[in-house]
């Protein structure tokens, strides 16, 4: 799972700054640049936190509607695809209780509504799925604001 509010991805793309402010506290002892370096780069970051939460809860949306009125279990695999976007056979039969079977289908049902698409298999280890528009909403670079 991607955490929403990664201060890293801020601190790399500020990497100077990130350096100036460290040493101004070190060398100068001035603990207030630091402050408002790191607090700018918490409110960017929120910001961005905010608009990847938003694209992901419109996209576990789209992904019930592509599901339409289906009563199968596939419904239950949406949030489990939102917290991290590969999810495999044996996932499913673990969280659902089904059969490996079972999985498959439900799988296969994701598939054939394009919310997820088949790995290449590696031999002895269970199907692994993606769900790419989820890998890309939690992936993307957003424009920074703050």
């Amino acid at each position: 799972m991607v955490p929403l509010l990664y201060m890293g991805a801020f601190f790399e793309r500020h990497k100077n700054e990130y350096y100036d402010a460290l040493q101004g506290g070190r060398e100068r002892g001035d603990i207030q640049q630091w402050l408002r370096y790191f607090l700018r780069g918490v409110t960017v970051q929120a910001n961005d936190a905010d608009r990847r939460s938003e694209r992901l809860a419109d996209l576990a949306e789209e992904f019930r509607q592509r599901l339409g009125g289906s009563r199968s279990r596939a419904h239950e695999l949406i949030d489990s695809l939102l917290a991290g976007p590969m999810i495999s056979t044996q996932h499913v039969r673990d969280q659902l209780q089904v059969t490996s079977t079972g999985a498959t289908n439900l799988l296969r049902q994701l598939e054939g509504a394009g919310i997820v698409r088949p790995m290449a298999r590696v031999p002895g280890r269970s199907n692994r799925w993606v769900a790419y528009e989820v890998m890309r909403a939690m992936s993307e670079e957003t424009p920074e604001a703050g």
